[in-house]
């Protein structure tokens, strides 16, 4: 957003690391950008492989369980949210070992 809102960027082209599916790329978009952007996203390919696709949706599930309670587009009240859930931000809602044991 750094950059976004500064330049008045607010049509985007997005392409996500091969083992981000689609659907939780989508999900991240329209929750911390909200409805005043649009974006293409484009994919020289998507890694389908049966452990990644389960990894993925367990990953948007607890996505969903922190950021489904803040308001798409508030980009601040996600950032704030993420600092205290996520450990790699520092965040406790889980330790680094048990995030990877809950996504395998």
């Amino acid at each position: 957003m750094e950059i976004l809102i500064p330049l008045g960027l607010t049509r985007l082209i997005v392409v996500p690391q091969v083992n981000h599916l689609t659907e939780r790329v989508e999900y991240l978009l329209q929750k911390v950008l909200g409805p005043g952007y649009e974006w293409k996203i484009i994919r020289p390919a998507e890694n389908l492989d049966e452990r990644n696709v389960l990894r993925e949706k367990k990953s948007l599930e607890m996505t969903r369980r922190i950021n489904d309670a803040f308001q798409d587009g508030d980009h601040r009240a996600i950032y704030k949210g993420l600092m205290k859930s996520h450990p790699a931000y520092g965040g406790t809602l889980w330790t680094t070992e048990e995030l990877r044991k809950l996504l395998g």
